[in-house]
């Protein structure tokens, strides 16, 4: 549509460029054969009649001159809005791809690190104290949960984006992520404000507690002022969820 536009905009400009050479052309034309005729001492009436004339067509060229420059003009705007329009439906895009997970981002925020931390002494003799320092995925959502609720904008974990569709589950020694195996140690990258996340994470009672005093497991944090956190690369296929109008129903 907008190529479309821009050819007939230029054929446009085209023919305008046209009608005004034919405009000079005319006049001098007419000027010439004026003098060639009062040299040839040409009738005076049929000098002026020829003038009146070629004053007439060059009165109609100037009327179709400026026709076409307005059409010129609202083409123009029109192909503006369009444009306009289409810079906003580019920016929802990029907007909802980067809120889907489906493009690499980068900003300041926290990466906090989670790892194992073996038995020793009477705990490990004991054996009543098998899943204690390790880490298990209850530990890794509650970091994640409290971090989207901090206002994080992008979160990974072991470089796998977290989205909508992301699981987070125990796989023997092991955590299943967007259907990906990955093992201690658990780095978080979250972007967002670094100081409201982390006092998110170390309120009492929070997240971070609970995973050292419960779990027993080591967690730390930094601060960053620039993480680079990878695009969703798993399966966006649904087989069941259809979109559907406000009112419910199926579009």
């Amino acid at each position: 549509m907008i190529k479309r536009k821009w050819i007939f905009e230029f054929a446009i400009s085209v023919l305008i460029f046209v009608l005004v050479f034919a405009f000079t052309w005319q006049f001098k034309g007419v000027k010439k054969n004026t003098e060639i005729r009062s040299r040839e001492k040409i009738d005076k009436a049929e000098i002026q009649q020829s003038l009146y004339d070629a004053m007439e067509k060059n009165e109609k060229l100037k009327l179709e001159i400026e026709s076409l420059k307005e059409e010129n003009v609202v083409l123009r705007d029109e192909t503006a809005s369009e444009n306009d329009y289409l810079s906003v439906i580019n920016e929802r895009l990029s907007q909802t791809e980067l809120y889907a997970g489906l493009t690499d981002v980068k900003g300041k925020g926290l990466v906090i690190t989670m790892k194992d931390v073996p038995l020793t002494g009477e705990m490990k003799e004991s054996g009543l104290y098998n899943n204690y320092g390790t880490v298990h995925d209850i530990n890794i959502l509650k970091i994640v949960n409290e971090l989207k609720a901090a206002g994080a904008e992008a979160i990974s974990v072991n470089g796998e984006r977290i989205v909508a569709m992301t699981e987070v589950r125990c796989v023997g020694p092991t955590i299943m992520i967007n259907q990906e195996r990955v093992g201690a140690p658990y780095e978080i990258k979250a972007i967002g404000d670094p100081d409201t996340l982390e006092s998110a994470l170390r309120m009492n009672g929070g997240a971070i507690e609970e995973a050292t005093r419960i779990y027993g497991i080591a967690v730390t944090t930094k601060k960053e002022d620039e993480i680079f956190i990878d695009k969703y690369v798993g399966l966006t296929k649904t087989d069941y969820a259809e979109t559907a109008d406000e009112k419910g129903e199926e579009k």
